[in-house]
């Protein structure tokens, strides 16, 4: 190998480990956030176990065993598996996680809900 291949094999590795470099610090920055956030209560969701449903609220029972009421609207998202689902296709015992706003009467506006399952 002569001194050009020689540098551009050099470059080649110092460009990769600079990505590698950078791909890290970006996770550490995001989970440095993330806890920052479950630190100060700035969750934005919830998850538990379905225990009531009707026109446009679900009733979660979370992991604490408190009951939050998951607020649906046009804009939610609510997938199974790879497939968007309904309201009406929710079913008391079903296990979700929901990301939304809260809202002041500690209720969570959904975004997106997604029911969990054993596939």
């Amino acid at each position: 190998m002569d001194l050009q291949e020689s540098d551009l094999e050099q470059q080649k590795q110092n460009k990769y480990f600079k990505k590698v470099l950078f791909g890290a610090a970006g996770l550490v920055i995001f989970i440095a956030g993330f806890a920052g956030g479950i630190a100060f209560g700035l969750q934005n969701g919830s998850s538990g176990q379905v225990v009531g449903i009707n026109a446009s609220i679900v009733v979660i029972k979370n992991k604490e065993g408190t009951e939050e009421n998951i607020l649906i609207d046009g804009q939610t998202t609510i997938r199974k598996n790879l497939t968007d689902i309904k309201i009406t296709d929710l079913a008391v015992n079903d296990q979700i996680v929901v990301i939304g706003a809260p809202r002041e009467n500690g209720e969570i506006q959904a975004k997106f809900i997604r029911v969990i399952t054993g596939n």
